[in-house]
C-alpha cells in the first residue's frame, strides 16, 4: 500500500484528516488516531495458505512493527464480525464506477483526467485483471 512507513503515515493523515466537505470529519480534529489491524483474509481470491500470501504477511508484520516502534497505537487484531459476508453484499451497478469517478475528479478544478476512458488509456494506468 505504501513504499515506506513514512508514506503510509502520510496516506493515513490524508484518509483520516479533516475534510471541509464532510462535517463528520471535524470530530477527529485533535484526536490521536489508533490504527486498526485487520488480520482476517478478505476477498474472493484470497489464498491464505499460499506462499505469496505468507510473503505479504511477513512484510505486513514488519510494517506493523515499524509503525509501533514509531509510536503508533495499534489495535491488533481489529475484528469486524462477518467481514467477508459484508464484503460480498457490496453492490456495483453499471453506473457506480462512473459516479465515483465523477465525484472524485469533479472536486478538482485541475483534474488529471476528464473521463474514465482518458484515465484508463493513460500510460500510468494499469488494470489488474483476475
Amino acid at each position: 500500500m505504501a513504499r515506506s512507513v513514512a508514506d503510509a503515515a502520510k496516506l493515513l493523515d490524508v484518509m483520516i484528516g479533516y475534510d471541509p466537505e464532510d462535517p463528520l470529519t471535524a470530530s477527529g480534529v485533535g484526536h490521536v488516531p489508533n490504527i486498526g489491524v485487520l488480520r482476517e483474509p478478505m476477498g474472493r481470491y484470497s489464498e491464505p495458505q499460499s506462499q505469496d500470501f505468507g510473503k505479504v504477511t511477513a512484510v505486513f508484520n514488519k510494517a506493523m512493527g515499524d509503525l509501533k516502534t514509531a509510536g503508533a497505537i495499534l489495535i491488533d487484531p481489529t475484528v469486524i464480525p462477518n467481514l467477508n459476508k459484508l464484503l460480498d453484499t457490496r453492490a456495483e451497478g453499471p453506473t457506480e464506477r462512473a459516479d465515483a469517478f465523477a465525484t472524485f475528479f469533479g472536486r478538482s478544478a485541475h483534474a488529471s483526467f476528464r473521463t474514465q476512458e482518458e484515465m484508463i488509456s493513460s500510460p500510468d494506468f494499469t488494470i489488474v485483471a483476475r
